[in-house]
């Protein structure tokens, strides 16, 4: 069984402790936190000198004479230097981060170890944290687990697609796993759509047997890659839709045009793109669906130990 470890910022004091969830016979949710507040320097850490005491006073005094041979005197300007790496926040947050990151560790591990696979999803306020003042390079050097890129793979493609309740389909793009996901549902299907930059190997062989076996007729539109301009097609292509449909998208792009797509239809993101989030939102009427998004609700809501995913 899969492990998926959902990771929250959290900006007041410590994360509740880690939760558990599953989805019986598929994977395992764990739901934790890293803290913005700077928990305090370890034992040997570099404190910042207190202001009192002859130690204090001396350095004091050495300033104010540097600062009378000028301010930017170059014995001012060491000094300076020096004092500010002292109390630098930067540098006692890094270190506040990797004892987070060594505990979090510990309480995972049991669970990474029978895991089939392990991965981890950011909420978006901690993904743009991570990026300030050092911590993504912390970051990356001391967390073992990487990154959700799984939602192409059938069992969680299959998993967003069944949530999702509508006789209409349009595929963008494309996965190995996609035949397999439209037999599963062909029988409850009126329309299937693929909007394609280029054409996969069999595909032709498997919309003959879907029509053959369902009579479901599916249209295709290609796109051509690196000709001129259009090195990035869905960029360009006008999704469309007249009626409520399940949109599945496995483009990568997150700014694929979404204005001609009917009110009530649902939009899957394998891909968890945050841009696309924004801008299919702001349309009005579509909802976006992804795991993040989904996991992110899990973890707000607390539901139950056993949970199905709320489309």
């Amino acid at each position: 069984m899969d492990t998926i470890i959902f990771l929250s910022l959290y900006r007041n004091g410590q994360p509740p402790q880690m939760t558990i969830k599953e989805k019986p016979g598929k994977y395992r949710l764990l739901l934790a936190g890293i803290s913005q507040a700077a928990a305090p320097a370890k034992d040997g850490a570099e404190q910042t000198p207190a202001k009192s005491g002859p130690e204090y006073k001396e350095s004091k005094r050495r300033t104010q004479r540097s600062f009378r041979r000028g301010f930017f005197g170059a014995a001012w300007r060491k000094g300076f230097r020096k004092r500010r790496g002292q109390r630098s926040p930067g540098r006692l947050g890094q270190e506040a981060l990797c004892l987070q990151i060594r505990l979090l560790q510990e309480r995972i591990l049991p669970y990474a170890q029978e895991a089939g696979s392990c991965y981890t999803v950011y909420d978006e306020p901690l993904k743009v944290w991570l990026r300030t003042e050092g911590r993504l390079e912390v970051w990356r050097n001391h967390w073992p687990y990487g990154a959700f890129d799984a939602g192409r793979e059938l069992l969680f493609a299959e998993e967003l697609l069944n949530e999702c309740h509508s006789p209409h389909l349009l595929i963008l793009g494309y996965a190995p796993c996609v035949p397999e996901l439209v037999y599963g549902r062909a029988r409850r299907m009126k329309s299937l759509r693929f909007l394609l930059d280029c054409q996969p190997r069999g595909l032709a062989d498997f919309l003959e047997e879907l029509y053959e076996e369902y009579g479901l007729a599916a249209s295709f539109q290609m796109f051509p890659v690196n000709d001129g301009e259009q090195e990035r097609p869905f960029r360009l292509v006008q999704v469309s839709c007249q009626a409520p449909t399940v949109v599945l998208d496995f483009t990568g792009e997150p700014r694929v045009p979404v204005g001609e797509v009917a009110k009530g239809s649902m939009w899957i993101d394998v891909d968890d793109m945050e841009e696309k989030r924004r801008r299919i939102e702001s349309y009005g009427g579509i909802t976006y669906v992804s795991f993040r998004k989904i996991w992110k609700a899990v973890a707000e809501q607390g539901q139950p130990d056993s949970f199905s995913h709320p489309c």
